[in-house]
């Protein structure tokens, strides 16, 4: 299976941008029986110029197992090695504005019907690196999914990311560890 996903935040409040991130993975799994596969492609960019990253590049493999997969309920978890490259939007003058790194993912993502029409999806991913790069950083998604038509669906999610040692500016300030937010959107499915 390829799974391409894509999450913006890009929002303003009294003229001062209050979140401006990107987040954009692909994902190919090959099944290898009933219960296991293999993950030989994984790949993530996130950009996040208010917690200072310019950008950030993971890219690695991995091997993964089904805990459920029936209709109508479905419960994966993966883990693997990976490599990440960081660009800081800022640095102070005698740092590194890059940063690279040997990783280790962990995944969970499940997925339940409630209804016929809402479905119930939370995923998470762990990220473990070297402490110049974050040391470990979190992403988690809960959302409800109302199908309106046969492959258009009302998504309503909440989102939290957080990473344990956020780079400091070159101004001094360090970004909050801690990021939520609450989104609204649609999401099409082929």
């Amino acid at each position: 299976r390829l799974l391409l996903d894509y999450l913006g935040n890009h929002s303003e409040t009294e003229g001062n941008e209050t979140a401006n991130n990107n987040r954009a993975n692909a994902i190919y799994d090959i099944r290898l029986n009933s219960d296991w596969f293999v993950r030989p492609v994984q790949f993530e960019y996130y950009q996040d110029p208010l917690a200072n990253i310019d950008y950030r590049l993971t890219g690695g493999v991995g091997v993964g197992y089904y805990i459920f997969d029936r209709t109508g309920l479905e419960w994966t978890v993966a883990a693997g090695p990976s490599y990440q490259y960081t660009k800081f939007s800022t640095v102070k003058s005698d740092e590194s504005d890059t940063s690279t790194t040997p990783a280790g993912v962990l995944q969970s993502s499940f997925d339940v019907d409630i209804t016929s029409r809402l479905t119930f999806i939370q995923t998470w991913q762990s990220t473990f690196t070297k402490k110049e790069s974050g040391a470990y950083m979190h992403h988690s998604v809960t959302t409800l999914e109302f199908e309106i038509k046969r492959h258009l669906d009302l998504d309503v999610s909440f989102v939290w990311d957080y990473l344990q040692d956020p780079q400091t500016k070159s101004d001094d300030t360090v970004p909050e560890k801690s990021d939520t937010y609450l989104t609204v959107g649609f999401g099409v499915r082929f």
